[in-house]
């Protein structure tokens, strides 16, 4: 189990991508104290663990991740830092609630790759969950601010997620277009949904092969 820990642990820090990535999610957007978040593709909580120091006691995090390798160490960081205002899921972000889907999983210095629409590695089953919900099961009134890391899942936004989308004011999504494969190209589609649920796309004028996929977006 360590060795696993240290495993990942060691991958991120081979990427300077991977360092203080929460810079990137919250370009346009500054945390608050209270804030409610949605962090769908938590990874290993590098972002996460930031955003709950910063929403304090009262804040709460609702951390979507499939991966169960992810999962395990994440449930674990998250228990070793005694933070309090996380929820936590291992599950897939898809547009329909509590299905059972297969994936397989990635080698382990591929982590950061893993979907539901992975194509290599061992068969993992797992349940599916819709952002929507948890706003029911935890009868939230705003999502304050919603950060997507899920290497084309982001897709799954397209329906099932309406509540969601009628009640985050803020939302920061990595697109992997960079990756250059069909099934990564999110970014114009995304920009159209969010769009027609009434957000204001903020400009981002990066040239960063990964940065400039990021969208920041605004409810107006």
């Amino acid at each position: 189990y360590f060795d696993l820990l240290n495993e990942l642990i060691d991958s991120i820090l081979k990427f300077d991508e991977f360092q203080n990535t929460y810079k990137y999610y919250l370009k346009k957007y500054k945390l608050k104290k209270n804030d409610v978040i949605i962090d769908v593709g938590s990874g290993l909580g590098q972002e996460l663990l930031y955003f709950s120091k910063i929403i304090g006691k009262k804040g709460k995090i609702f951390s979507i991740e499939s991966d169960p390798r992810l999962f395990k160490v994440l449930k674990e960081i998250i228990s070793l830092n005694n933070l309090k205002n996380v929820y936590l899921f291992n599950s897939f972000f898809y547009k329909k609630n509590n299905l059972k889907v297969k994936s397989k999983l990635l080698n382990i210095n591929d982590w950061m790759s893993n979907s539901i629409y992975s194509v290599r590695g061992k068969f993992f089953e797992t349940n599916t969950i819709t952002i929507d919900s948890i706003i029911k099961k935890y009868k939230l009134r705003k999502i304050d601010f919603a950060k997507f890391n899920v290497e084309g899942s982001e897709i799954n936004l397209l329906s099932g997620n309406d509540i969601f989308l009628r009640k985050c004011q803020n939302i920061s999504i990595s697109c992997h277009d960079f990756i250059n494969k069909k099934k990564f190209q999110t970014f114009s589609t995304m920009k159209k949904i969010l769009k027609k649920k009434k957000f204001k796309i903020h400009d981002n004028f990066s040239n960063d092969r990964i940065k400039r996929y990021f969208i920041h977006a605004k409810k107006k």
